[in-house]
């Protein structure tokens, strides 16, 4: 089971823009490939691009993994390879924690302080629709997770539960 332990123990930081140079050719293949309908080519791709520090191809390496295309399905791995992107400053890849924070109805996953931090975190980089994720969110929080999820996004460090 993931927890907020597991989704809030790194914190963001923007490397984008050295990493975005970083696998610029593999992610480059993995997208001819994903369009392509090749989704094994592209997770190959996407996995070198994102070794490499490309930040998309990690987000995207995660989203194959998330739904099992490509290579069998490994929810675990996707939330760490989108970790790292959010950590690198990607707003998708923060938006997509706050997602599987709040799980699905088959999910035991639903942690909905995790899925406020996720979504207000991306939506300071820029993302409406985490902005209005994050605005819902907030009204169904207690006092105290209110005042934790506030303190663990305004100090712009996440703790290492």
């Amino acid at each position: 089971m993931l927890s907020l332990a597991v989704l809030l123990s790194v914190a963001p930081r923007s490397d984008a823009p050295r990493a975005a140079t970083l696998g610029g050719d593999a992610f480059a293949e993995g997208l001819q490939a994903y369009d392509g309908g090749m989704y094994t080519e592209a997770r190959e791709h996407w996995h070198t691009a994102a070794m490499a520090g490309h930040v998309d191809a990690m987000t995207s390496l995660a989203d194959l993994m998330m739904r099992g295309q490509g290579g069998r399905l490994d929810r675990a791995s996707a939330v760490v390879w989108y970790r790292r992107a959010a950590r690198s400053g990607d707003a998708t890849a923060s938006l997509a924690l706050g997602e599987v924070a709040l799980g699905s109805p088959d999910d035991q996953i639903h942690d909905t302080m995790a899925a406020f931090v996720w979504f207000s975190i991306s939506a300071r980089q820029g993302n409406t629709w985490a902005k209005e994720r994050a605005v819902l969110l907030r009204r169904t929080l207690s006092g105290s997770e209110h005042a934790m999820a506030d303190r663990i996004i305004n100090e712009n460090t996440l703790p290492k539960f």
